[in-house]
């Protein structure tokens, strides 16, 4: 009969407010004794809506369900337990502890699991789930979302996902318009839990998460492949390096050891704007511009330094200079150090010329091994399983022994009847060179003077100033190998 005639169940209708009215009271109200209709109610001031005279719900009896770690059928953001004398206090009892509407307990119990059924909008991370949205359109919200999961791996592709919030673009007219909403349930015995909430212009979200891509920004090298195959012989599962569930994995051995913790402090650091003490101002003192310099680092996720310099170590001795190829760890870290504001050099994308003694010995190690591969070829512990752990914590108990031992793999390679390893010897011997120069020397004319204990801002820049030289290595010798090829080819 309602889909004949159809306007009948419109909103407002006096059927359609019939039923909603009978559904509040039914799941959310307790009629007094005697009362079997619930009309009688008891009403006070709702604490969401701050409605006066508004039925009040005794309990909220909606279940909410797709949190991890719930019973089957669900549970409940707000319960009472009557057993409890602490929520009972000043005469209460029931809902009227903290009086929530008929309505406003409808409304807010059937959106979260209207919004927990969208794929698009939920993700589940560790032993939560995020709820994230965009208000009034379901087309940004799957593109924003995704961001965290499938970030390209192209600088460019990420410049056209934000050139869609410009002017001109797809969603230029909701960026200024439209809120970034986002909510992290978890569970706790049979309850559901707020861990964490966002609610935020969209311009203001969209210029966090470009701040992000900009912090994370680093060099790839690339892990080549094994003659004969092609990278379609073994699919991988794995999440692309920028992902949210690649950076959270840099902290654990496997990823299902992720605590929990860490992917709500990757979200706030993506989307949440942090605060620089530095530049401690309100935001009705002085200049306006210099509240957004102190807000512009964005949050600081540098709780997890610590796990990510451990996990580097630990990759570095099992894997040598495999570890190159965590991108995810470099990235994450190069992030952490930036925002942590405490370094005395530019942190940059690339390989950069400074004085800073941590970042240079990264760089003299990440050279040092170039030259122990290209004099002996592959070993079974490379210089980086055997001193990354040393020479990353304290340089000055190995770095002069490694540099002897170089001059021994310099020696060979110049005496080298190949062409190209005599070219290897002379052009890493001149690499190593520069860099020892930039260290002061313990004595006039002496070796250099290599630092003693890093503390773990040091060790972050040692671990940058590895990865970044072993890839301006790979590039140089990319770039070698393609010249060479083109001069062979215009000799043909």
């Amino acid at each position: 009969m309602g889909a004949a005639g159809g306007p009948i169940f419109q909103e407002r209708s006096p059927l359609h407010d019939y039923w909603r009215g009978a559904f509040n009271r039914e799941r959310f109200a307790e009629a007094p004794a005697g009362d079997k209709s619930g009309s009688a109610a008891r009403r006070g001031i709702c604490l969401v809506t701050k409605a006066e005279n508004k039925p009040v719900a005794e309990s909220h009896r909606t279940l909410i369900k797709g949190v991890p770690g719930l019973p089957p059928i669900g549970g409940y953001l707000v319960s009472f337990d009557k057993s409890t004398p602490a929520l009972t206090s000043f005469g209460f009892e029931g809902g009227w502890n903290a009086p929530v509407s008929e309505t406003a307990a409808a409304g807010y119990a059937l959106a979260i699991n209207y919004i927990l059924a969208d794929e698009h909008c939920r993700r589940r991370f560790g032993g939560a789930v995020l709820a994230s949205w965009i208000g009034g359109n379901p087309d940004p919200t799957d593109d924003f979302n995704k961001m965290f999961l499938e970030p390209p791996s192209s600088k460019g592709d990420v410049t056209e996902f934000f050139k869609k919030f410009e002017a001109g673009g797809r969603y230029s007219s909701a960026v200024n318009t439209r809120r970034f909403r986002s909510v992290t349930l978890a569970a706790n015995g049979g309850r559901v839990v707020v861990r964490r909430w966002l609610d935020e212009p969209l311009r203001d979200a969209v210029d966090s998460l470009k701040l992000w891509f900009q912090h994370l920004e680093t060099e790839a090298i690339e892990v080549p492949k094994k003659a004969g195959k092609t990278s379609e012989d073994k699919p991988t599962n794995a999440p692309p390096p920028l992902s949210i569930y690649a950076l959270a994995a840099t902290t654990a051995r496997v990823p299902s050891e992720v605590a929990d913790g860490v992917y709500d402090t990757l979200y706030r650091a993506a989307l949440e704007t942090g605060f620089n003490p530095k530049l401690s101002l309100a935001p009705d003192a002085g200049d306006p511009r210099d509240y957004r310099a102190a807000l512009e680092t964005g949050f600081n996720p540098k709780a997890l330094l610590a796990a990510v310099l451990q996990r580097i170590r630990i990759a570095a001795a099992q894997s040598g200079n495999g570890v190159r190829f965590k991108t995810s760890h470099f990235a994450l870290l190069k992030l952490i150090l930036i925002r942590s504001q405490e370094s005395p050099m530019e942190i940059t994308p690339q390989l950069c010329e400074t004085y800073d003694p941590a970042y240079n010995c990264g760089r003299l190690l990440a050279l040092l091994d170039d030259i122990q591969e290209e004099a002996q070829g592959s070993v079974g512990a490379d210089i980086v399983a055997r001193f990354y752990g040393n020479a990353s914590t304290f340089p000055r108990n190995v770095f002069q022994r490694l540099i002897r031992l170089e001059k021994h793999h310099r020696a060979k390679l110049l005496k080298d009847a190949t062409p190209r390893k005599r070219a290897a010897g002379v052009a890493l011997g001149r690499k190593i060179d520069d860099v020892c120069a930039l260290f002061a020397p313990a004595t006039p004319g002496g070796p250099p003077e290599f630092p003693g204990l890093l503390s773990p801002q040091e060790q972050g820049r040692f671990a940058l100033g590895f990865h970044q030289q072993k890839a301006r290595n790979e590039r140089d010798r990319k770039e070698y190998i393609a010249k060479k090829a083109e001069a062979d080819a215009n000799a043909d």
